[in-house]
């Protein structure tokens, strides 16, 4: 796993500040239209890198936009997904997501002397299952794992999330 890539405060901070912004009506067809599109931009202060305690301001961006039934294009941080399933409890299908890379101009002494690592490009797949009314009527639950390989050899790897 890259030691540079902010994924999970990055979407931590995704889902605490612009999920207020990226709420959509979820009404079912006989009562009126669905509006499942939206796209919001915001910014986030994530670490440095990981385990840092200096932080930096980053642009987010975050939406979705759906076509052909439940198929959607989403944007998720520095990620983009291509879900290629027409179903609404189950999504899958390409993933490419941007992983930032780390200078030796932070702060810290110690990571200042460790290499360089390049920014990642990573071209991988996904898989979600979502569960709707969990508790409340509007509330769903989501779980996940996404896995991708460096094509520009930044960690020469691959990476999961999950």
């Amino acid at each position: 796993m890259s030691a540079s890539r902010p994924a999970l405060p990055l979407a931590t901070a995704a889902i605490a500040l612009l999920g207020p912004l990226a709420v959509t009506a979820q009404v079912p067809e006989e009562q009126g239209p669905r509006y499942d599109d939206f796209l919001a931009l915001g910014a986030v202060s994530v670490p440095d890198y990981e385990g840092a305690a200096d932080q930096q301001l980053v642009p987010l961006l975050f939406g979705q936009i759906r076509f052909a039934g439940n198929r959607h294009l989403a944007v998720q941080g520095t990620g983009l997904r291509l879900n290629v399933l027409d179903s609404r409890q189950w999504a899958a299908g390409p993933a490419l997501n941007f992983g930032f890379g780390r200078d030796d101009g932070v702060a810290n002494e110690a990571i200042a002397r460790l290499r360089e690592v390049d920014t990642a490009i990573e071209a991988g797949a996904f898989i979600d299952r979502t569960w709707s009314q969990v508790g409340h009527p509007t509330a769903t639950l989501s779980v996940g794992v996404a896995f991708g390989q460096d094509l520009a050899n930044a960690h020469e790897g691959w990476h999961k999330r999950s």
